[in-house]
């Protein structure tokens, strides 16, 4: 039976200060079982942007997810300033384990 490994893998693209969530299933026979119902909340390009106050809507977002690990890939900051991704990180470690990947 193909394990249901990575049952939801969200990736919130921030396109100004909308938020999309997608969820992707993928199942594959050659992951362990392990990783059935393993969740990965990837966030992308925040390049500083603040999600409501004190990044309140992007941080519920991530809560009601229920991740088991959470990455950040792509800009994360940007000439603007590191003020808001670094409060948003600071919260996000308290979620999940949070990996940034530049």
């Amino acid at each position: 039976m193909a394990a249901l490994g990575f049952l939801l893998i969200l990736i919130l693209c921030i396109l100004s200060t909308p938020l999309k969530v997608t969820k992707y299933i993928v199942e594959s026979a050659s992951l362990p079982a392990a990783f059935d119902s393993f969740t990965i909340a990837q966030i992308s390009d925040l390049h500083n942007d603040s999600f409501g106050k004190n990044n309140k809507r992007l941080l519920n977002k991530l809560k009601k997810s229920t991740p088991d690990i959470i990455v950040i890939t792509g800009d994360i900051a940007d000439s603007s300033g590191t003020e808001n991704a670094i409060a948003f990180v600071e919260q996000a470690v308290q979620i999940a384990p949070t990996y940034y990947v530049p």
